[in-house]
């Protein structure tokens, strides 16, 4: 009876170790891998997006949208507003060092339903903030 016990706990214990994927998202977890991005510079919406690229969209110093392949893996184009005048809006923060920062978060309510930050170039996915909680 005592070897039954400790083997249902020790069952328990190691249920308990491995990470939790929530039921209802159907992406695979993305505490496996870490996507980082570089900012491209162009005057007009891109034809085609790269994995990995985010296309800074305008003319000069006056730019109005962002566009990037969502990092989940869903391959889906998410387009930005950087206009002041309109609603939702996102800025673009360009750090000394070169390094891209994107605020506030992107939270897609659709598909994949991903919701992340871009900082400093690196993915940081609120589904792991969640899980420290």
């Amino acid at each position: 009876m005592l070897n039954l016990i400790k083997k249902l706990f020790g069952k328990l214990r190691l249920s308990s170790k491995g990470t939790s994927v929530k039921k209802d998202n159907p992406v695979p977890s993305k505490k496996l891998y870490r996507k980082y991005y570089s900012l491209i510079s162009v005057d007009d919406d891109p034809e085609e997006i790269e994995d990995g690229k985010m296309y800074h969209v305008g003319e000069g110093e006056y730019k109005w949208l962002v566009v990037f392949k969502c990092p989940c893996g869903c391959r889906e184009i998410i387009k930005l507003n950087l206009l002041k005048e309109a609603r939702p809006l996102w800025r673009v923060k360009i750090h000394d060092d070169g390094d891209v920062s994107l605020y506030p978060s992107v939270n897609r309510m659709v598909n994949c339903k991903s919701h992340f930050n871009i900082t400093r170039n690196s993915v940081r996915w609120w589904e792991w903030l969640e899980d420290w909680r």
